[in-house]
Order: C-alpha cells, then structure tokens, then sequence
C-alpha cells in the first residue's frame, strides 16, 4: 500500500528526515512529502501545505527540541489535529529524552526511532 506521508519538521532536523524518505520510498512503502520538496518559486507556501496536508494519507510529526520551538511546525500540527482523523497523526522522535510533547498532543504515543548514528540517543 503506497501511501502519500507528509513531512513536518524543522529545518535543522532535514537529514534526519531525508535518511526516512530514502528508507520509505527505496521500500515502496509510500513517499515522504515536506515543503522543501513539493514548494516551487513563487508558490504560496502556507496554502500549499496545507493542501499537501489535507490530502496525506499520514502526518508524520518528527519531533525534536527544535521542533517544538518551530512555530510552523506548531501550525502543521495543529492544523492535521483540527481534521480530526484518527491514527492520523503519526509522531517520532530519535534523541532521548523525548522533547515534552504539548498538551493537545500528550495523550499520542511517541514512537523512538533508530537513526544508527552510534549517538546517544
């Protein structure tokens, strides 16, 4: 099942979600979507993702401290949790301890993921 994923993140986070993409998509799972990759010169760009963000099949939350502080990334989730689509939202994180989450949030679970790098996590 191909499904279209889209990306939130902030931007000093960008390898952590290219290692993904290149993982989803060499696995035919779907494809990872993010503004870097779908935004064209002269695009209107908060319109156009959440356009990109109503018609995913997934909204995966890469959550980071850098995130957390992002406030486009706040407007992303916030505005995937106003859809109201169970299971939609899909956070992960990859450095311990995991970034508190914000309330609206608190209740999804924040599956950690392996990034390989030998860091600790």
């Amino acid at each position: 099942m191909h499904q279209r994923i889209f990306a939130s993140y902030a931007r000093e986070d960008t390898a952590v979600v290219e290692s993904l993409a290149s993982i989803i998509g060499g696995t035919g799972l779907g494809e990872l979507r993010w503004d870097l990759k779908i935004l064209r010169a002269g695009d209107r760009w908060a319109g156009a993702l959440t356009t990109e963000i109503d018609i995913s099949d997934s909204f995966q939350l890469f959550w980071s401290v850098h995130a957390k502080a992002s406030k486009n990334v706040k407007a992303e989730w916030k505005y995937a949790l106003g859809l109201r689509r169970e299971g939609f939202i899909r956070p992960v994180y990859w450095k311990e301890p995991l970034p508190r989450p914000p309330k609206e949030l608190a209740d999804l679970h924040f599956a950690l993921i392996n990034m390989g790098t030998g860091e600790k996590r």
